[in-house]
């Protein structure tokens, strides 16, 4: 029934009251409280998400149900839940002992996006060139970034910046991470010998 005062009455025949009794029902209509919180983004360095509903309304007496971005539904995983795609998740916590439901969301985001890198353009060693400036440029990134050049795809020790001094010919990569996101961009630029010119500059 619903909630209120209930009253009962028991009359005789002839309509005298024996007995009079009284009940108040009460409505148990309280909603647990649902909150729901992630350590996103999805990015490079961090593959997955913990979604974090501990702080939730919960116990012997309550069910916990997950909705996922696909629409899919997964119950029997507790308070937490481990994903790697984005998307919008629920999780919806019923109260088995007054049938009440809430629910809360959340929103996981990426962010994969590679750092742009152009590392210049081709050159050549000369008799009058014996060194090459290398700067490399980045855009797409947090703007904090680390930097590492290889020759020939052997680490160069030391050279952790953008700018290289280069005195061998051969075939430079330079790997660019943007720190916030753990992504890496990268770009070769092919430096040559001029042989003939040294080879002249050698018999003369």
């Amino acid at each position: 029934g619903s909630p209120g005062r209930y009253i009962l009455e028991l009359r005789t025949g002839e309509g005298s009251c024996v007995d009079r009794d009284e009940v108040t029902v009460i409505a148990d209509q309280d909603l647990p409280t649902v909150i729901l919180t992630q350590d996103g983004p999805l990015t490079c360095a961090q593959e997955s998400v913990v979604l974090d509903g501990s702080s939730s309304d919960f116990g012997p007496n309550f069910e916990a149900e997950w909705e996922l971005p696909d629409g899919s539904v997964l119950t029997g995983q507790g308070l937490t839940l481990t994903v790697n795609e984005e998307g919008t998740y629920r999780l919806t916590i019923t109260d088995l002992d007054n049938s009440c439901s809430n629910s809360a969301e959340v929103t996981v985001s990426a962010n994969r996006q590679l750092p742009v890198v152009n590392a210049g353009e081709d050159d050549q060693f000369t008799c009058g060139v014996d060194t090459i400036e290398l700067t490399a440029s980045v855009t797409g990134s947090s703007g904090n970034v680390s930097a590492e050049w290889f020759l020939d795809g052997v680490s160069i020790p030391g050279a952790t910046t953008l700018t290289l001094s280069a005195t061998l010919p051969g075939n430079y990569r330079v790997e660019v991470e943007d720190i916030a996101t753990g992504c890496v961009g990268q770009d070769i630029v092919q430096l040559t010998a001029d042989i003939g010119t040294i080879a002249s500059a050698e018999v003369e």
